[in-house]
């Protein structure tokens, strides 16, 4: 064979020649992929767009009026969210059912494993039937109507609860506390406040005529008659416990809440107040489980109202029905984690409360529940097999360009005065960002120490596992809090990648960007800016606007409980807020569902001022870069292009989705759209919509 010798000259020339026809062909093939992404952003508007309505108009059949039609062509989603939702439970579905978690040397792999093998175990489920329920009961010495010879007048209340929080239940079936760090001091505060329960009382108030309310009592009957009781007993003894929980309902309100009418105090002024509650013990059992005394706690009552009425009702409520209501709680909650029968007990009486509810198959329940209790490993192993870090490093500049857009706005607000401005200005400067994931999550010592204290055993009950995931995880919350953990580097355990959503907390003055919100819908590095602006952007102005609506504004830069604002700002901001309230409470979806402006006032004021801080963001951001490219096959700016994906985000099937949820803080989606750009004038401008129009009224709504 002869061998042609080439002088190393020629072998550089063509070195070069071969380099740049690499960079040549890489430009090509980025070009396309730029075109391909322009043309695909395209039709995702054009499949929904109906042009023959007018923007002006309603904006929300604008944009989303063709989306039940294209449903008839291709089954579309009910929601944009539900379809990511979708998506990426499909990847950890992938994920755990192909991942050897048998020999597995990392520990969170080993835990999900073994969790989802608990889950899945079906058959060892039901094998033990009810009887795990029966020993939480028995530990509880509780439901008294499953014993006819007891009266229960020596109930303790404050040791059911105390009892059941060590168990790893949420114990908060009459009132809720918040623990939480006392900044520069090992003190702690312990702030109370009145109970969530199963309806407000525009539900309860209705009574068994309402049909929630009829459903929860035959869910409640149904499962008494499981445990064992006669239904006619049965029946008799949980109308009581339903007439309590409505009294509880009728002694709340928004505005206890939404006020923050608090009283802070000391366990002896507690007592001087509320001489009904056993408040020592009910705060030192309750410290106990986090290693604490009374000496090191202060006390703040949020809804002080609320307790006094509940001393009232506790002393006029006999201790039978009381130990039946909350023995009912712990049975409720624990429903989801036992036996089939139970669970579809629990499932239809679900499906009738809630239009969406939807009943999974097994497989997909437990990754759920895998994902719920074990957040921090689901990430683990989300993060490891999908999430791209230039997409996080592009989204942590958007979050600045936003939080210094709201700055510069701040800093305009006539009404604030000097020292307020200050504080609101800190707050924002000093709002901490949690964007897709921390790097020590994918550090395996660092896991495995963090998980060193948590035991899951395969032979386990699963609601025994699940009881033992809950106390581990209060654990680690109020390690937290009282800065035992890196906050920033820690707080993945508390959301994962299938909440595709964002949220502020404002007890850390933080917000969270989980994985599940940075997909491709919401946001791309290769597309234009004023679709990632108008999705994820406006997503973030959201959370951040959290920070300032009317209960986020109630806490400082450091997540403190504080009242920072002056006399005046206080009463102008309240004022600002019935603007808003009044609005909303006059608009009517098109599921015909009546908005209520108070329940809905927090996500509103987010809404608007979010959309319009992520607006002025996008344009600074032009204003150094250069103006981008439009879309093919669509006529509009990319300003117009910025609110058309705002309120693409939103677009829902009107059949699919059914009647707005009357419980929900968000307004439904037509209503968020109508109702947000209405009171931007920024969008008005760029379609030029007239003053008196619909999407343009003269009097608008804002806070800043």
């Amino acid at each position: 064979m002869n061998f042609v010798v080439v002088s190393s000259a020629n072998n550089l020339d063509r070195l070069k020649n071969a380099e740049h026809r690499l960079e040549s062909a890489k430009s090509v093939v980025s070009s396309l992929e730029l075109e391909a992404e322009r043309m695909r952003s395209a039709v995702n508007i054009l499949r929904y767009l109906n042009s023959d309505v007018n923007p002006c108009d309603d904006f929300y059949e604008f944009v989303c009026g063709n989306y039940d039609d294209w449903d008839k062509v291709k089954q579309q989603p009910k929601s944009i969210f539900s379809g990511i939702s979708s998506f990426i439970n499909y990847q950890i579905n992938h994920l755990i059912k192909f991942t050897n978690f048998t020999n597995s040397k990392s520990r969170p792999a080993e835990l999900v494993g073994t969790l989802y093998k608990i889950c899945m175990d079906q058959s060892k489920i039901e094998s033990r039937g009810l009887e795990p329920l029966r020993k939480i009961l028995k530990r509880l010495d509780s439901w008294p109507f499953l014993d006819a010879n007891s009266s229960k007048s020596n109930f303790d209340w404050v040791e059911f609860i105390t009892r059941s929080t060590s168990m790893g239940f949420d114990g908060d079936y009459l009132l809720e506390w918040i623990i939480s760090p006392v900044r520069n001091s090992t003190q702690i505060e312990l702030y109370f406040s009145k109970p969530r329960l199963e309806f407000e009382n525009e539900i309860f108030s209705n009574g068994l005529a309402d049909k929630n309310v009829k459903a929860y009592y035959e869910y409640m009957v149904d499962t008494a008659v499981l445990l064992g009781s006669s239904r006619t007993k049965a029946e008799s003894e949980l109308l009581r416990v339903l007439n309590f929980e409505k009294k509880l309902s009728m002694m709340l309100s928004y505005d206890d809440e939404d006020d923050f009418n608090q009283t802070i105090t000391t366990t002896d002024d507690l007592i001087k107040t509320w001489p009904g509650i056993d408040w020592n013990r009910l705060i030192n059992e309750t410290l106990k489980l986090y290693g604490k005394s009374d000496s090191d706690v202060l006390v703040t009552v949020l809804t002080p109202l609320y307790f006094s009425k509940l001393e009232k009702v506790l002393s006029n409520t006999s201790k039978r029905i009381l130990a039946n209501y909350l023995a009912w709680k712990v049975i409720k909650w624990s429903a989801p984690y036992l036996n089939e029968e139970i669970q579809k007990l629990h499932g239809d009486y679900m499906t009738k409360i809630k239009e969406h509810f939807e009943i999974l198959p097994r497989s997909e329940a437990c990754i759920e529940t895998t994902n719920r209790f074990l957040n921090l490993s689901i990430n683990y192993l989300y993060v490891k097999e999908y999430f791209r870090d230039d997409v996080k490093e592009n989204v942590v500049e958007m979050v600045k360009n936003i939080k210094d857009m709201l700055i510069n706005v701040l800093g305009a607000v006539d009404w604030l005065d000097e020292d307020t401005k200050e504080h609101a200005v800190k707050k924002v400067k000093e709002m901490k960002i949690l964007i897709g994931y921390p790097k020590k999550i994918l550090n395996g010592e660092k896991l495995k120490e963090y998980y060193q204290n948590l035991d899951v055993d395969v032979d386990d009950d699963f609601i025994g596992s699940v009881l033992s995931l809950k106390l581990f995880e209060k654990g680690k919350n109020f390690d937290l809090k009282m800065n035992k953990l890196d906050l920033l580097e820690e707080l993945a355990n508390f959301y994962s990648p299938l909440f595709v959503n964002a949220y502020y907390m404002p007890d850390f003055n933080l917000i969270a960007i989980p994985t599940g919100i940075l997909q491709y819908v919401f946001y791309n590095n290769i597309r234009p800016n004023y679709i990632n602006y108008g999705k994820i952007g406006s997503i973030i102005g959201h959370e951040i606007t959290h920070g300032f609506d009317n209960r986020g504004r109630k806490f400082d830069k450091n997540g403190n409980f504080s009242d920072w604002w002056s006399a005046y700002t206080n009463n102008t901001y309240n004022k600002k807020t019935t603007c808003f309230v009044n609005q909303y409470n006059n608009y009517t979806s098109q599921s015909q569902s009546k908005v209520d402006g108070k329940l809905t006032l927090n996500e509103n004021i987010a809404d608007i001022i979010g959309i319009r801080m992520a607006y002025l963001a996008y344009q600074k951001w032009v204003s150094k870069n250069g103006e981008e490219m439009s879309l093919p096959e669509l006529q509009y700016t990319p300003n117009q292009l910025f609110w058309i994906y705002f309120a693409n985000t939103w677009c829902k099937s009107k059949q699919k989705h059914g009647r707005w949820d009357s419980l929900d803080p968000h307004a439904p989606s037509d209503v968020r759209v109508i109702g947000t750009l209405s009171n931007v004038p920024e969008f008005s401008a760029d379609f030029e919509c007239p003053i008196g129009s619909n999407m343009n009224p003269i009097k608008k709504c804002t806070i800043w």
